[in-house]
């Protein structure tokens, strides 16, 4: 199985450039994507400075799926002694708000952490929280929604650089209020960490709160609204490296990219079971990392929402199905974009307008437009196929459409006295299946991931109970029968 580009595209930031010219933008920051369920759009927070003059502008910027069209709404435009910085995003379940985190600096020099609740039409500030004593420097990691009992409630994972402590905060978003908080305190100097957390299944918000420091990397469980917190510590691989990103698929098995290429399960991405508890591991996958201009920038952790089953792991720069049992790395993405990206996440949902014919899934990020240009200029998106698809067009000699009596028989071929399985899953392949003509296309493994090697496909076209026409093909993902050569 491979990854391809199917297309891509760039959307020029709507917000104006700083003093006409996006090279004079500094302290740039850029939010997570956020996509609604129930709409075509998607939500990203930016702010920046400018190096003509200091003030850090805020803004909220709506993208248009469906037409790839971008808008905004400046949320805050910030003075010489004031400034807000919006950091992270995640959607209410019901599509009316948005969830965020922003840093406020007042005029005094004081600092605000802001859990903020936000109208989804426009931006505006609908009712904020403070999460913290003034005057702490905080920065977001991470953030996840659920709703328990009824109540939708936010889990956010927090870092203040100057003291090492590591905060965990669980927001009621109905009374606005913090539910559940608490405090890690390494006792020592340490590496400031990215700190993922999630919901499970049953509501109880996971995270983990300290880098893998050469003793065995452990995780904690924190029952919500009732605050009782319970650690556990990893066996095998996973106890000897750290937890980049953690989320919870469809089937409620916890899912982690592990970090340290240097640690036992550094650069591989796993699966556990909490039904009981404490994590089990269920798969275990290693990867190479993919290295491309920022993309595998540590991100929040991706969300398996509104019917997602692929995600994308940052760090290690892969594209894996939320059981492992795909995992595709981004060159291809690599190979047709044009200049640098500064972030990227994938939208795998069944609201992605983008998501059809052999479209699966698309990347979105922020980034600029030409080599060598600004980092920050636009908002790009790359449609994948990250399943094996092949496509035609068939139709009569006078140009009619075929009817229900037409058919693609695939039958597999070149395998004789093995059992044809797929090399990286060894899967037994399905060596014949028809295919509706009017279908247009098809799932298939392509020949290079069959094991034997020398397979090939005989394609043959039926219609009203004859064989009208047949051929030998060596296929590949995104083969176009129309168009490909026989062998």
């Amino acid at each position: 199985m491979t990854l391809q580009v199917v297309s891509s595209g760039n959307i020029l930031l709507p917000v104006p450039a700083p003093s006409g010219d996006w090279s004079n933008a500094a302290n740039v920051g850029v939010s997570d994507f956020a996509f609604a369920g129930s709409s075509n759009y998607a939500y990203l927070l930016f702010y920046f400075s400018n190096t003509v003059f200091n003030p850090i502008n805020a803004y909220w910027i709506r993208v248009d799926r469906s037409h790839n069209t971008a808008s905004y709404q400046t949320l805050y435009a910030g003075a010489a002694d004031e400034f807000w910085q919006p950091q992270i995003i995640r959607l209410s379940a019901n599509g009316t708000h948005a969830f965020t985190f922003t840093n406020h600096r007042t005029p005094d020099g004081a600092r605000h952490a802001l859990f903020q609740k936000r109208s989804l039409t426009d931006g505006s500030l609908v009712s904020e929280v403070e999460v913290s004593s003034v005057g702490q420097v905080l920065g977001a990691n991470d953030m996840d929604v659920a709703t328990i009992g009824g109540v939708e409630y936010c889990v956010i994972t927090l870092t203040d650089p100057f003291t090492n402590i590591r905060y965990l905060k669980v927001l009621n978003t109905s009374s606005m209020t913090v539910a559940v908080s608490k405090t890690y305190d390494p006792g020592h100097s340490t590496a400031m960490p990215f700190i993922p957390c999630a919901f499970d299944a049953a509501g109880n918000a996971w995270y983990a709160p300290l880098m893998w420091e050469g003793t065995p990397m452990f995780i904690r469980k924190v029952a919500v609204p009732s605050g009782t917190e319970t650690e556990y510590t990893f066996s095998g691989d996973m106890a000897n490296t750290s937890v980049a990103q953690l989320s919870f698929n469809a089937a409620g098995q916890m899912v982690i990219t592990g970090g340290e290429a240097g640690g036992a399960g550094g650069n591989s991405l796993f699966t556990f079971d909490v039904s009981g508890g404490a994590p089990a591991q269920i798969k275990q996958v290693a990867v190479t990392p993919i290295q491309f201009d920022g993309i595998n920038t540590l991100l929040p952790s991706p969300r398996f929402a509104n019917g997602s089953t692929y995600f994308f792991s940052g760090p290690l720069g892969q594209i894996a199905k939320s059981d492992l049992s795909a995992v595709l790395d981004i060159g291809p993405i690599q190979t047709v974009n044009v200049g640098p990206i500064g972030n990227g996440n994938l939208d795998d949902s069944t609201s992605n307008p983008h998501r059809s014919g052999t479209i699966d899934a698309t990347m979105w990020a922020v980034g600029g437009t030409t080599i060598g240009g600004a980092n920050f200029d636009a908002i790009k998106w790359f449609n994948l196929n990250v399943s094996c698809k092949v496509t035609w067009v068939a139709q009569y000699p006078l140009g009619n459409l075929p009817d229900d009596s037409q058919f693609l028989r695939f039958r597999l071929r070149g395998f004789s006295g093995s059992i044809p399985r797929v090399i990286a899953t060894d899967v037994v392949v399905e060596t014949q299946f028809d295919a509706p003509a009017s279908a247009g296309q098809t799932t298939i493994t392509q020949n290079s991931d069959i094991n034997p090697a020398g397979t090939f496909w005989t394609i043959e076209f039926h219609s009203h109970g004859k064989t009208t026409s047949q051929g030998n093909f060596r296929l590949s993902c995104g083969s176009d029968l129309t168009s490909v050569q026989p062998i």
